[in-house]
């Protein structure tokens, strides 16, 4: 990759976007970045750096923090998982434009080794496209059609580029992330960030700025994934899209992967975490039946993840993976018996964990073994000394 890495789209030839859509999927920042995996139809756009270098740079010093961000003090799970939910809560609109944002700023500061570079931009079009907006004139039989098509069209992208400049207003104003630093579990300071300081929607590009404090703490993060489906969630759809979050932060998790659970969830912990469902108590106050506004609801929300191709498959099982039939999972009549079940899950297009686990367990079997001849050499060093030493005394 080149020093200087764009974020714009580049210019691509002439085609008739109705029949030629591929010309149309975007270059960045949904394209990965260099030396990891990417299905060839399924584009993954990365924020933050992998594990292992982000545990390099941080032995080695290299990430330094400012006296606000003092971003050491938090685990860099609890600091993710919180802006993210920060996002979500003023709307799923907004939490898919920070999302991609700061895909960008990943890319763009990927071999950025001095000061973060604060501004990015995205190809607006690309960016409607992975949210399923039709803002290409489909081609019709007569030219009264392809006027009226061409202006659906345009009102479109109009419509598109004004909910997006709402989005960047609302994340400029509102997205602030804070918290407090305890020690032996007394406050010892409080810190306060504001992440985006500027920004410029059109119908080319989308460009945001990040504050400097923000750009600093984001290069700190471990690496997520994020699937281009996954701007295709519905913006209405705002327990959809925290559920997808859910899913993806546990089915990339390499703790998860090692032990072999990134495809399962507890339902309860799923359900009361991370959506506004209303809780059991909640609707038995107001003798509202549990089954319609959680189980119902619920299920819903997966079948849309599934149908805008984010879950490959998902099913009711219990712990072990013990999958449920499909007249097991008609018999389930309580809310305690709902939430005590897991969800098991695929998403599409990511890596074959089994592959990625058999690698990880063959490296750590080397370790081990290296580590074993290391302390058999040391071994036959200490016996081959004593040898000589006994040799020594008696002559």
């Amino acid at each position: 990759m080149s020093e200087e890495i764009r974020i714009i789209t580049e210019t691509r030839p002439e085609v008739d976007p109705s029949t030629d859509q591929a010309a149309f999927q975007p270059i960045t920042p949904f394209q990965a970045l260099p030396g990891l995996y990417q299905a060839e139809d399924h584009a993954l756009s990365f924020i933050g750096k992998p594990m292992t270098a982000l545990a390099v740079a941080r032995t080695r010093g290299s990430i330094k923090t400012n006296d606000i961000t003092n971003v050491d003090t938090m685990t860099i799970r609890d600091e993710v998982e919180i802006i993210s939910k920060q996002a979500r809560s003023l709307g799923v609109g907004e939490g898919k434009l920070l999302s991609v944002a700061v895909s960008a700023f990943t890319k763009r500061n990927a071999q950025n080794n001095s000061k973060p570079q604060l501004r990015v931009s995205i190809d607006t079009k690309d960016y409607a496209i992975a949210n399923k907006k039709e803002i290409f004139p489909r081609r019709m039989e007569s030219a009264e059609a392809q006027e009226r098509e061409d202006k659906r069209a345009a009102k479109a992208l109009e419509n598109f580029v004004a909910k997006v400049a709402k989005n960047a207003e609302n994340l400029k104003s509102n997205m602030t992330f804070s918290w407090k630093e305890k020690l032996r579990g007394k406050v010892q300071a409080y810190n306060g960030i504001s992440f985006i300081s500027a920004y410029r929607v059109t119908k080319d590009t989308i460009t945001l700025e990040f504050s400097q404090s923000a750009a600093e703490a984001i290069v700190t993060w471990a690496l997520a994934e994020r699937p281009r489906s996954y701007y295709a969630i519905d913006d209405k759809r705002s327990n959809a899209f925290a559920i997808a979050d859910a899913l993806i932060a546990h089915y990339t998790n390499e703790n998860n992967v090692i032990k072999d659970s990134e495809r399962m969830m507890n339902i309860g912990t799923l359900i009361r975490k991370y959506t506004s469902f209303p809780s059991y108590e909640e609707l038995k106050a107001k003798e509202l039946g549990w089954e319609h506004f959680v189980k119902e609801q619920f299920e819903t929300a997966l079948d849309h993840l599934h149908n805008i191709g984010l879950l490959a498959d998902w099913k009711y099982s219990r712990a072990g993976k013990e999958i449920l039939s499909d007249d097991e999972a008609g018999r389930i009549y309580t809310y305690d018996q709902f939430t005590a079940l897991y969800l098991y899950f695929e998403l599409s297009g990511y890596e074959d964990h089994d592959q990625r686990r058999k690698a990880i367990f063959e490296k750590r079997k080397e370790k081990e073994e290296a580590s074993r001849e290391k302390k058999r050499r040391k071994a036959r060093q200490n016996e081959k000394k004593q040898a000589e030493e006994q040799a020594g005394a008696q002559s």
